[in-house]
C-alpha cells in the first residue's frame, strides 16, 4: 500500500472559490497498470474479481478548487487567446478564460432556424463556425465567417448537398484557410472543400468514393491544415494542396485520428504512429489491440503519447512507441463525449458512458474514475490550454448525483 500526494486543482464556479488538497491511499485497484508479458503494462478489467477498488473521494472539493463556472453549457470548445469559444445549439459563444464573463453571443446572419453549430474554429482574423446540414430537408452545410471581436458575420458560404459530419473533427482552419469533409447522403463520396477564411471563397472542392480501391484516400475521419497544404486522415493519410486540392502526397496507413505537435504527426487507427509532417515518413508504428477513436494528447515534456480507443487510453513512449500502459474506460473514448486531454502530467478522459476518468501520466495509476452523466445525455466537451482544462457538462434530471459543476467550468491542476 502506497501513499501518495496527487494532486491539487482549480475549478471555477461563480464567484465560489474551494481550495483543496487531495492525499489519497491507493492500493492496486481494478484498474491499476500491471505488467504484461511483453513488458508492456496493461490494466485489469474493472470487473476484476480480486476485491480491490478505486479510492472514492469523499467530496469533489478534495479535488478540485473552484474559481468560476458559469450554467451554459457548450459545445465544441476552442482557446483562442485568452478567450473561449464554443457553441449552443444555433449560437456561438465567447468568453474570458481569465473570468468566464461572456463577451458576446451570436447567431449569424445567414443561419437557419432549427439547424445547430456542428463546429467552431477561432483564428486570429476571422472566428470559422460550420453549420450542420440536415438531411431531413435536402438543405446543405453553411460555412460562417464572423468578427471575433464582436461577433458580426463576415461572409457566408454553402455547400451544395446534406448529411451529417463523419465525426467530430472534421474541420480545421489556419491563419489563411478553412477545410472540412462532408459525407454523402448515401455515404458513398466524401467532399472535401477548402476556403479562403478572409473572403469566404472557395478555393478548391475534391471528392473520394469510398467504393473506389483506386482512389487513394477513400474516407476521411480528421483534416488538418499546414502551411498550404491539407492533411486527410482516414483509410490512408493524404497531403492535399490547400488552393487546388490536388494530392501532393499519400501514405498506405490506417491513421483515422491525428494531431500535428511541431514537426511530427501522431496518429491512431488500427495502429499509432508518428509520422514526420514533412514526407509522411514514420518514425515508429505500433500495432495495438483496439482501435483509436479520439485525437491523441501529447505531452513533450514528459515525453509521453496518450491515445483514446474503443476499450479505454493507452500511453505511448514518443521517441520509441513502446506502450508504457493501458487504462480501461467504462466505454469507447470519444471527441464526441469529451476525449483525452493533458494538463501537468494529469489524463482527463471522458468515455461514451458517461464517466471522467483522472489518471496519473506517468504511472497509469487512477486519481479518480466516477459517471458524471447518463451515456444517453448530450454530449460533453472539453478542452485543455495550458494549464487549465475547460469542461462542459449538460444539466439533465438523468444526471448521477456528483458535485463536478454542470454547465462550463475551468479547472487547472497542478501535483504535488
Amino acid at each position: 500500500m502506497r501513499r501518495r500526494d496527487l494532486l491539487k486543482t482549480s475549478a471555477l464556479a461563480s464567484g465560489v472559490a474551494v481550495t483543496g488538497c487531495l492525499r489519497l491511499t491507493q492500493e492496486a485497484g481494478p484498474n491499476a497498470a500491471t505488467p504484461t508479458s511483453d513488458g508492456a503494462t496493461t490494466t485489469q478489467a474493472a470487473a476484476a474479481t480480486d476485491g480491490a477498488t478505486i479510492p472514492q473521494l469523499q467530496s469533489v472539493s478534495d479535488l478540485f478548487e473552484i474559481k468560476w463556472s458559469t450554467d451554459r453549457h457548450i459545445g465544441s470548445t476552442r482557446i483562442h487567446r485568452n478567450s473561449l469559444y464554443g457553441e449552443s445549439g444555433d449560437t456561438v459563444l465567447k468568453f474570458s478564460t481569465d473570468t468566464g464573463e461572456l463577451q458576446w453571443e451570436t447567431t449569424p446572419e445567414h443561419a437557419r432556424d432549427g439547424h445547430i453549430i456542428q463546429s467552431v474554429q477561432p483564428t486570429e482574423s476571422i472566428v470559422c463556425v460550420l453549420e450542420r446540414s440536415d438531411p431531413d430537408t435536402d438543405e446543405p452545410v453553411r460555412l460562417f465567417g464572423v468578427d471575433p471581436q464582436d461577433g458580426t458575420e463576415a461572409w457566408y458560404s454553402e455547400g451544395e448537398f446534406a448529411q451529417w459530419f463523419t465525426s467530430s473533427n472534421p474541420f480545421a482552419t489556419s491563419d489563411r484557410y478553412a477545410a472540412f469533409a462532408q459525407q454523402s447522403r448515401d455515404n458513398a463520396t466524401t467532399n472535401i472543400w477548402t476556403f479562403d477564411i478572409k473572403t469566404g471563397d472557395r478555393l478548391s472542392k475534391t471528392t473520394v468514393d469510398e467504393d473506389d480501391e483506386d482512389t487513394d484516400i477513400r474516407f476521411v475521419r480528421t483534416v488538418s491544415i499546414r502551411d498550404t497544404k491539407v492533411l486527410l486522415f482516414g483509410n490512408k493519410v493524404e497531403v492535399r494542396d490547400a488552393t487546388t486540392g490536388s494530392v501532393l502526397n499519400t501514405r498506405d496507413l490506417d491513421l483515422s485520428h491525428a494531431s500535428i505537435d511541431g514537426d511530427w504527426i501522431y496518429a491512431g487507427g488500427s495502429s499509432v504512429a508518428k509520422l514526420r509532417v514533412d514526407g509522411l515518413d514514420p518514425v515508429w508504428r505500433t500495432e495495438v489491440s483496439s482501435r483509436t477513436t479520439a485525437i491523441p494528447a501529447v505531452s513533450d515534456e514528459r515525453n509521453k503519447l496518450v491515445v483514446g480507443t474503443k476499450a479505454g487510453v493507452r500511453c505511448f513512449d514518443t521517441s520509441t512507441g513502446d506502450t508504457e500502459w493501458e487504462y480501461r474506460t467504462a466505454g469507447e473514448v470519444s471527441d464526441y463525449d469529451g476525449g483525452v486531454e493533458l494538463v501537468d502530467g494529469i489524463v482527463w478522459v471522458f468515455d461514451d458512458a458517461g464517466h471522467l476518468s483522472i489518471i496519473d501520466l506517468s504511472s497509469g495509476d487512477p486519481i479518480y474514475d466516477e459517471q458524471q452523466k447518463s451515456n444517453s445525455d448530450n454530449p460533453s466537451d472539453m478542452v485543455a490550454s495550458g494549464s487549465e482544462l475547460y469542461l462542459s457538462l449538460a444539466n439533465s434530471s438523468e444526471q448521477p448525483q456528483t458535485e463536478i459543476p454542470r454547465g462550463t467550468s475551468a479547472m487547472s491542476i497542478s501535483t504535488e
